[in-house]
């Protein structure tokens, strides 16, 4: 028989930042005792979910279940810099754009940024986590705004719109002198990915699908046509079964020392009230990516989120964030940008997006 036994599960050591700064979550509701389901899914996260929500459009009739070892948003979903990005980034080349098909991989982009755009329409997730701001790439040395420019030539040649940010422009978006110049892209999204995730799979539960937290795979054995899925307290018989991970894969057998896990380290300030805000000047909601040559191919971001601790938040202004920007008369010190509110800053190699970046290499592996 055919079975792949857990070496190890999950643990976080430190909060999930983006999750801790919303309000609490009701208590887990893991597996106990037996259950069937035509497809289960292992992993909560950005892969699992998207993969339940795809299941029931395919099927609305399908018996889905997804089972994840913590909480929901608690793992890689919480621990990221929360950008969708839909242009091509690989800041380790020359020019900025990388290798292959650069049009094949913007419209996969777009097409999982229009799949996450359905799903805060059906399940009415706040607009405020999943906000359509765009990005910036900041340049702080003439070098890298000359990458910047080659990148600009580039998109033109694919017909993508890029518009450049001059050191004034750049102050009134991040209320900081440090940089020279920035070059901002339209298509990316901006996520509170915690609430994301746990919007998500609030509306997935309403549609029908059955989510157990704090069930961690323990053994995965072929059961006859099927899958039985072992978890402490409970067991699953699946007809297929969606592994979507991450790099937990590994613990499985699979993908044995192919796999490389990544560290995201971030820091993150409680909300700021508006006289801070005043203070440290600049736009409301941004997000920048460092424009370097020498930056890792994972290099840091930095950006500000205003209102991303509450499922209540308005909804975000849908101007560019630079132009909802106030001139201000004096700039403060670079260091000040720090300490905007809920300002995610990774350091690190891949720390940027650890989560979307793992996801895409181990991807989902399914077993009919």
């Amino acid at each position: 028989m055919t079975s792949f036994e857990a070496r190890r599960t999950p643990v976080h050591r430190g909060p999930a930042a983006w999750s801790a700064i919303l309000p609490g979550q009701p208590a887990p509701q893991p597996l106990e005792g037996d259950a069937t389901a035509d497809v289960a899914v292992v992993g909560a996260g950005f892969a699992g979910l998207s993969a339940a929500r795809r299941l029931l459009q395919l099927d609305p009739r399908a018996r889905v279940v997804v089972l994840e070892a913590g909480r929901i948003a608690e793992g890689a979903s919480g621990r990221n810099s929360g950008f969708m990005i839909d242009l091509p980034h690989d800041i380790a080349s020359d020019d900025y754009t990388g290798h292959g098909s650069d049009a094949a991989m913007i419209g996969l982009n777009r097409q999982a940024i229009a799949f996450a755009r359905q799903a805060v329409e059906e399940h009415a997730i706040p607009a405020a986590f999943f906000d359509p701001a765009g990005k910036v790439n900041g340049a702080a040395s003439p070098a890298a705004d000359r990458l910047n420019a080659a990148y600009a030539r580039h998109l033109a040649t694919l017909g993508e719109p890029s518009e450049r940010l001059d050191a004034q422009a750049m102050a009134e978006l991040t209320g900081s002198r440090h940089y020279l110049s920035g070059l901002f892209t339209p298509g990316t999204v901006m996520l509170q990915p915690a609430g994301y995730i746990r919007a998500l799979a609030e509306g997935l539960r309403a549609a029908g699908v059955r989510i157990a937290e704090t069930s961690p795979v323990l053994r995965l054995a072929r059961q006859g046509a099927g899958w039985q899925l072992v978890t402490p307290h409970g067991r699953i018989a699946a007809g297929k079964v969606i592994l979507a991970n991450n790099g937990q894969i590994e613990s499985f057998g699979f993908a044995r020392g192919r796999l490389m896990h990544l560290f995201l380290y971030a820091s993150m300030t409680a909300d700021l009230g508006p006289e801070a805000l005043r203070t440290l000047g600049g736009a409301p909601r941004w997000g920048s990516r460092p424009r370097t040559r020498w930056a890792p191919p994972c290099a840091g971001s930095t950006g500000r989120r205003a209102a991303t601790a509450s499922s209540r938040a308005p909804a975000p202004a849908s101007s560019p964030a630079w132009r909802r920007a106030r001139p201000r008369s004096a700039a403060p010190p670079p260091s000040t940008a720090a300490s905007s509110p809920n300002v995610s800053r990774p350091s690190g190699p891949c720390g940027w997006s650890s989560a979307g970046r793992a996801t895409s290499a181990s991807a989902a592996t399914a077993w009919p």
